[in-house]
């Protein structure tokens, strides 16, 4: 794309901030350009936004039905899947994919809550809340 075809939207994911892009300039060089966003991207991020808050629901309910644990719901309200959960926490992914099961979650250590609950931004003991 050159910079003279570059769209600006003000996307409302940037919240009015603008980022950097790089767009071939006159001379055929890359070039960075400030932008504030365009369409396709901004609806790429609102439909990500609106699949992370029905698996969040989804979630919810598994929950209730005692088939899922509150780290999976927590994961969903961050916009997390398991592999940036388990390289945020520091553990290998197949061992936050069992926290994620109600049976691996009771069995967690408080040293590993207070890890799980640092990572995703709230207290230890608020982990098994899904509000």
């Amino acid at each position: 794309m050159r910079t003279t075809d570059l769209e600006t939207h003000d996307s409302t994911l940037l919240s009015g901030q603008r980022r950097v892009v790089y767009a071939l300039n006159d001379a055929g060089q890359y070039q960075g350009v400030h932008s504030a966003g365009w369409e396709p991207e901004e609806q790429a991020g609102l439909d990500e936004v609106d699949w992370f808050d029905h698996l969040r629901t989804e979630c919810r309910a598994r929950i209730a039905q005692g088939l899922d644990s509150p780290l999976r719901y927590h994961m969903y309200r961050l916009r997390l899947d398991e592999s940036l959960l388990a390289e945020a926490v520091g553990l290998w992914s197949w061992r936050v994919k069992r926290h994620l099961e109600p049976k691996g979650f009771a069995a967690l250590s408080p040293a590993l809550r207070e890890r799980y609950a640092r990572v995703l931004g709230m207290a230890a003991q608020d982990l098994d809340r899904c509000d």
